[in-house]
């Protein structure tokens, strides 16, 4: 999944400056494409989110076709046509019950899509319990998306699932409130990249949350930072009740081993300052989309690894754990700590 090597094809043709592209023979051709996008972000083309969908939809699967560094630079263009839109996203975000998932897709827009599942650079995990299904000749299987909560997670995942080739899969698309469902099927339908999507909206904890015994791999990711900690050991009981055996479960997760709430706000402010659209009508309404999303208070992260390996083993799950990087987290107290990510798959 992913190459170096040129030609690829694009699915559908796109149109920047005028110019249509519908292969990349070379990486001239590649640069080419991304200067012509930047000249349509200078003359406002991708100030209307919606209008500018197809468009994005191409280049996020062109950036799953290409590994490495041809992907970051499809990432770099697709990050103009996102962030222009962040301004339409943050108008009336901050209204209603469902004002921290309307402030998230702001962060995750001016973040273009990164930080969520299976972004190109942290899909390894993903790829490897995709390419098991595809392997396996499974038919039609049926992939939950569990508590997605911003529509980039459910667009890697299907562009993933059309560049391994596997057949027929349906996502089942599952959150526990209904903004980020009305997001999505609004941004990406009933079908995306040949992918089948149902959109459901539930409760794990409660008893028909999720199916039991039909599914051919759950996929998520930063889940249980909103799972309070005795909450954990039956949401992942629940898990292990859905997959089939031998099916795998894959996550991002990180661990923060402090009782203290993370200072997120200056680096939500960054990325609004780092924002290249035009700022001196947006910069306000950015700031307060940020402000709402960092002080979201359900932030509940596992301790360690040690602690994620408590609790899969637990239910009998066989478990990878991958260390992926640490970071330095401002608290709330104004002390730092250290923050640990980490890929886990966990198979039935």
């Amino acid at each position: 999944m992913g190459t170096d090597t040129f030609p690829v094809r694009l699915e559908n043709a796109v149109v920047f400056n005028g110019r249509t592209y519908e292969q990349l023979s070379s990486q001239d051709d590649l640069r080419r494409m991304a200067s012509d996008v930047e000249v349509d972000f200078h003359r406002g083309r991708f100030q209307d989110f919606y209008k500018s969908v197809d468009l994005q939809k191409e280049l996020a699967l062109l950036s799953h076709r290409f590994s490495s560094s041809q992907a970051e630079q499809v990432q770099s263009s697709l990050s103009l046509l996102r962030q222009q839109g962040a301004l339409q996203m943050a108008d009336g975000a901050l209204v209603g019950k469902d004002a921290y998932h309307r402030a998230a897709l702001v962060y995750y827009t001016l973040q273009r899509g990164a930080s969520t599942l299976g972004y190109p650079g942290g899909t390894a995990i993903f790829k490897r319990a995709i390419t098991d299904l595809h392997d396996k000749l499974i038919e039609n299987p049926r992939v939950l998306l569990l508590g997605f909560s911003t529509i980039y997670s459910l667009e890697n995942l299907a562009a993933m699932l059309h560049v391994a080739d596997v057949k027929n899969p349906t996502i089942c698309a599952f959150d526990f409130n209904e903004n980020p469902l009305e997001i999505a099927q609004k941004y990406c339908g009933n079908e995306l990249y040949g992918v089948k999507i149902e959109y459901r909206q539930g409760n794990i904890l409660h008893r028909l949350g999720i199916d039991e015994n039909i599914w051919d791999m759950v996929a998520t990711h930063l889940f249980f930072t909103h799972i309070r900690s005795y909450d954990k050991s039956e949401v992942i009981c629940k898990i292990q009740r859905g997959l089939k055996h031998g099916a795998h479960f894959v996550d991002e997760e990180l661990c923060v081993n402090s009782n203290v709430k993370p200072n997120l706000l200056p680096y939500f402010l960054s990325l609004v300052n780092s924002y290249k659209g035009e700022m001196s009508n947006a910069r306000r309404d950015l700031m307060s989309c940020m402000q709402t999303f960092a002080n979201h208070d359900h932030f509940y992260p596992f301790e360690s690894d040690l602690d994620i390996e408590q609790y899969f083993r637990r239910e009998r799950f066989h478990l990878d754990l991958v260390w992926q990087k640490s970071a330095e987290i401002l608290l709330n107290n104004g002390r730092v700590t250290n923050g640990k990510w980490y890929s886990l798959r966990a198979i039935k």
